[in-house]
């Protein structure tokens, strides 16, 4: 952490100090970051498809689905 924190800080310099004083380490915040100088992001499907993220939710379900057949019907794997 303190290898990725020095590279962020090398990275963004002053945003990034502002961003370690906002955001807790390890709790997590109650009301997302917001540093002022953009608008509020939007989640973005294109972006989502791009990057082929919904492989992902894909396979977490098959995990899943595995995961409560094995514990239903004992099965080893």
């Amino acid at each position: 952490m303190r290898v990725e924190s020095a590279t962020l800080a090398e990275l963004f310099g002053q945003r990034y100090q502002r961003y370690l004083k906002a955001v807790p380490l390890f709790l997590p915040r109650l009301a997302p970051y917001r540093d002022g100088t953009k608008g509020i992001a939007r989640f973005d499907a294109s972006l989502y498809k791009r990057y082929r993220e919904h492989q992902a939710a894909v396979g977490l379900v098959i995990a899943w689905a595995l995961l409560a057949l094995k514990a239903l019907f004992r099965v080893k794997f």
